[in-house]
């Protein structure tokens, strides 16, 4: 497993209910990439429940924290994990049960992996030289980093197992 510092939170910019397949058809056939770029999406389900889906591997650098400086792109995506929270946050605010997901999630990533202050939970627009709105002008980084820290203070969270698998919200 990597050393991983912090977490990087995007948009998906696709309906709330695209699927991991669909991201992958994104990613990989469209752009070319070998994989999904980040490593955890938050996708609404059909029946409206809101759950985390692992995408790329733990132990793989990520290709989320895509940025006009190579270099700071090569530092944050071997440093920092991606999780993106499917839908578009430019157009309409992130529900509360997709902020709950995606600050669940987070909080045990963050205690998981023994990250350490609130700025190593960071939206993809305040890496430096990204030239993106991600993760949506509407979605509150600030808010969103308060929320994630509710999580930790109200209990200890369990270690990821080996298997990442998916979680109901």
């Amino acid at each position: 497993m990597r050393d991983w510092r912090g977490l990087v939170i995007h948009h998906t910019v696709t309906p709330e209910t695209a699927t991991k397949k669909e991201i992958y058809r994104i990613h990989v056939v469209e752009r070319g990439w070998s994989d999904i770029g980040y490593h955890f999406i938050v996708r609404r389900r059909d029946d409206d429940k809101w759950v985390v889906e692992p995408c790329r591997s733990l132990s793989m650098v990520g290709a989320h924290a895509l940025v006009d400086n190579p270099d700071a792109a090569g530092s944050f995506n071997s440093t920092h994990i991606g999780l993106a929270i499917c839908g578009n946050y430019s157009l309409e605010a992130p529900s509360d049960a997709a902020l709950e997901a995606a600050a669940q999630q987070a909080a045990k990533l963050y205690s998981a992996f023994n990250m350490r202050g609130a700025h190593q939970v960071v939206g993809h627009s305040e890496l430096p030289g990204a030239a993106t709105e991600c993760p949506g002008k509407l979605f509150d980084m600030g808010a969103f980093r308060s929320q994630v820290l509710a999580h930790l203070l109200a209990a200890p969270m369990a270690v990821l197992g080996a298997g990442d698998g998916s979680e109901e919200v």
